[in-house]
């Protein structure tokens, strides 16, 4: 799996902690992942455009939970190293810088930009499944 190759990285930097909670961990991810995405295909373009990164997050955190992890205290950083595998040729910093300029009310994404993270979810979802 490709979380395999960065989990190692990611323990040393303790953007991750262990966690014992798989089964609880996961349930929670995924009840998360489904009312994102539901969110994703309605509503205004910042609001689709939050439950998009925020589904990448979801899907990023639950392949690390299927090998016994969780997001540390920066899991936006630890997202991102995930990311950059799976998707190398995506600028997910850009993306991420995006996502902090909507969620302080002082930028709006496009369509296209909407477009690049739904893409990057599918990518995700492809490569780590659910």
């Amino acid at each position: 799996m490709v979380v395999e190759r960065v989990i190692y990285e990611l323990v040393q930097r303790s953007l991750v902690v262990e966690t014992t909670e798989t089964e609880i961990e996961l349930g929670k991810q995924r009840q998360s992942l489904s009312r994102l995405l539901a969110r994703s295909d309605s509503g205004n373009l910042g609001s689709r455009f939050l439950a998009e990164y925020d589904a990448v997050m979801r899907l990023s955190e639950m392949s690390l939970i299927r090998k016994g992890y969780v997001f540390g205290p920066t899991p936006h950083l630890a997202m991102n190293i995930i990311v950059n595998l799976v998707c190398p040729s995506e600028d997910i910093r850009s993306i991420s810088k995006l996502r902090h300029s909507v969620k302080k009310g002082y930028g709006t994404p496009t369509e296209q930009d909407v477009a690049t993270i739904r893409r990057i979810r599918c990518s995700m979802l492809t490569a780590l499944g659910d």
